[in-house]
C-alpha cells in the first residue's frame, strides 16, 4: 500500500512540474512580431488663401498700361508649401512661404521697391539652408531680438530640418507660412470714369429709370413672394445698378494667412495645411457689398505609421458670415440657413429657380468645394476648400468679370513598406499561447525535466 501511495506521489510530482513549465514558457517566443518602422517617407503640406481673377473691357488697356497693368489680372495672393522626404537616395526638405504670384508681380514689386526698397516677401530653403523670414514692413518693440510687442504687414517664413527620431530613422521636419493684413483693389476713379464712358450704351439700357434693371426687379418681387411664402422669410433680391457697382472696391480683404508642415509624432509621420480669410467683400464695402463673408477657412491633416490603426485623416471646411444682397446665408453639410432660420436641404423648388435667376442677371455663380480625406496604413491624404465666386454681369456683354476662389488646403503621407515586422503563420488547430520557447525545444526540456524529477525522488527515498 505504502508503495503504491509513493508512486502517486512520483507521478503527481512530475505532472505538476511539467504543467507548470508549460504554462510558463509557452511555445513560439521566436515568433513573436516586433512594432513596424517608416525608413521612407514622403510628406507634403500645403496651402493657397486667395486667387483673383478680373477680366475689363480690352478697350482700357491704353488706360491700364499707363499704370503697369493689363485687361487680365490672375493673381495669387499667401502661398504655402512645405516638403519633407526620407529616402535611399537622398533626404529632402523645403520650405516656401509667398504673399504674391502673378500678373501683378511687377507692378507690385516697382512700388514696394520705390516706397519701401524691399522685392515681395518670398521665403523660400532646403535642408542645410538657415530658417527664412522676410516682409514688406514690420515694427518690434522694444527691438528685433526679444520684441514684446509685433506689429507685422505681409510676412512670410520657412524652414526645415532633419531630425532623428529614433536608433537611425530620420524624419524631415519643415514649416512654411504667409500672412498679410489688408488687401483692397479699387480701380480708381480715372480707370472707372472711362470704364462708364466706354460702357455708356450699354448703361443706357441697364441703368436708366425703367430700363433693364428696373424691368428685372420688378419681376423678382415674385420671387421675393415665393419664398417669403414657401420658406416664411423676407429676402432681398433686387440688383443694384450696374454704375454703382462699379463705383464701389472690387474686392477687399482683412486677414489673409496660410501655414504648412511636414514633420513626425511619435512613430507617425504628419503632414498639415492651414489657410485662412477673414472680412471678406466684393463689390462694395462693410453692409453695401454685394458679397460679404466673414470667414473663410481650411484644414487638412494626414499622418501614417504603418499600421491601419495608427494612420489618420482629416479634412475640414468652414464657411461663417457668407451674405448676398445683404441677406445672410450659412451652408453647412446638409442644411441651408437664411436670415436666421434653418431648412434641410435640397430645396429644390426655391434654390433651383433662385439660382438660375443669379446666373442668367447678375451672372453671379457661387461653387461649393467638399473636404475628402481617406488613410490607410502607408499612405494617408486631406483635401479641402470653400468656395469660387465668379461674377459676369448680363453674361458678359459688359466685357467684365471677376472671380475669386477662396482658401485651400491639401495635406499628404505617403511611406514604403514598414521593417521589422514579420508576420505570424496562421494557427490551424488546438494552438497553445506563443508566449515562451518554440514547441520543439519544450518537448526536449519536458523530457529533461521529466527525468530530472525521478532522479530527485530516487535520491530523495535514498537519503
Amino acid at each position: 500500500m505504502r508503495k503504491g501511495v509513493s508512486g502517486m506521489r512520483r507521478l503527481a510530482a512530475i505532472l505538476s512540474v511539467s504543467t507548470v513549465m508549460l504554462v510558463v514558457t509557452g511555445t513560439g517566443i521566436g515568433q513573436a512580431a516586433t512594432l513596424p518602422e517608416l525608413s521612407n517617407y514622403s510628406a507634403i503640406g500645403t496651402g493657397q488663401v486667395l486667387n483673383l481673377h478680373l477680366q475689363l473691357p480690352a478697350a482700357l488697356n491704353t488706360v491700364l498700361q499707363a499704370a503697369g497693368l493689363s485687361n487680365v489680372i490672375d493673381e495669387t495672393v499667401s502661398f504655402s508649401r512645405s516638403i519633407g522626404q526620407v529616402d535611399r537616395a537622398g533626404n529632402i526638405g523645403t520650405g516656401l512661404g509667398q504673399m504674391f504670384s502673378g500678373t501683378l508681380d511687377n507692378a507690385l514689386e516697382t512700388v514696394t521697391k520705390t516706397v519701401l526698397g524691399k522685392a515681395l516677401p518670398k521665403a523660400n530653403v532646403s535642408l542645410g539652408d538657415a530658417a527664412a523670414h522676410d516682409s514688406l514692413a514690420e515694427i518690434n518693440i522694444p527691438d528685433a531680438v526679444a520684441p514684446i510687442i509685433h506689429l507685422g504687414v505681409s510676412e512670410v517664413n520657412a524652414a526645415t530640418n532633419l531630425h532623428t527620431v529614433i536608433r537611425n530613422l530620420k524624419a524631415v521636419v519643415s514649416h512654411s507660412d504667409s500672412k498679410l493684413v489688408g488687401l483692397k483693389i479699387d480701380l480708381g476713379q480715372a480707370i472707372v470714369g472711362q470704364l462708364k464712358t466706354l460702357l455708356q450704351p450699354v448703361l443706357d439700357v441697364t441703368d436708366k429709370a425703367g430700363g433693364l434693371i428696373d424691368t428685372i426687379n420688378g419681376g423678382l418681387n415674385t420671387v421675393e413672394n415665393v419664398v417669403q411664402q414657401t420658406l416664411g422669410i423676407n429676402v432681398n433680391l433686387d440688383l443694384p445698378k450696374v454704375e454703382q457697382l462699379l463705383s464701389q472696391p472690387l474686392a477687399s480683404v482683412g486677414v489673409i494667412e496660410t501655414s504648412s508642415d511636414t514633420g513626425y509624432a511619435g512613430a507617425a509621420r504628419v503632414a498639415k495645411g492651414v489657410t485662412r480669410m477673414a472680412d471678406v467683400d466684393l463689390l462694395g464695402a462693410g453692409n453695401n457689398a454685394l458679397i460679404h463673408i466673414d470667414s473663410l477657412s481650411t484644414t487638412t491633416e494626414a499622418a501614417i505609421t504603418g499600421l491601419k490603426g495608427g494612420s489618420s485623416s482629416s479634412a475640414v471646411t468652414k464657411i461663417v458670415g457668407l451674405k448676398i444682397l445683404g441677406n445672410a446665408i450659412d451652408l453647412t453639410k446638409d442644411a441651408l440657413t437664411i436670415n436666421g432660420k434653418s431648412f434641410a436641404l435640397p430645396i429644390d423648388t426655391v434654390l433651383t429657380p433662385l439660382t438660375t435667376l443669379l446666373k442668367d442677371t447678375l451672372g453671379l455663380n457661387i461653387e461649393l468645394f467638399k473636404a475628402t480625406h481617406s488613410a490607410t496604413p502607408t499612405q494617408a491624404t486631406a483635401q479641402a476648400g470653400t468656395l469660387k465666386i465668379t461674377l459676369t454681369p448680363l453674361n458678359g456683354a459688359l466685357g467684365l468679370s471677376l472671380g475669386l476662389a477662396g482658401p485651400n488646403s491639401m495635406a499628404d503621407v505617403q511611406g514604403s513598406p514598414v521593417l521589422g515586422f514579420t508576420p505570424k503563420a496562421p494557427c490551424r488547430s488546438n494552438c497553445l499561447p506563443t508566449t515562451g520557447v518554440p514547441t520543439t525545444l519544450y518537448f526536449v526540456l519536458g523530457a529533461t525535466l521529466l527525468g530530472a524529477t525521478v532522479l530527485v525522488r530516487r535520491f530523495a527515498h535514498s537519503a
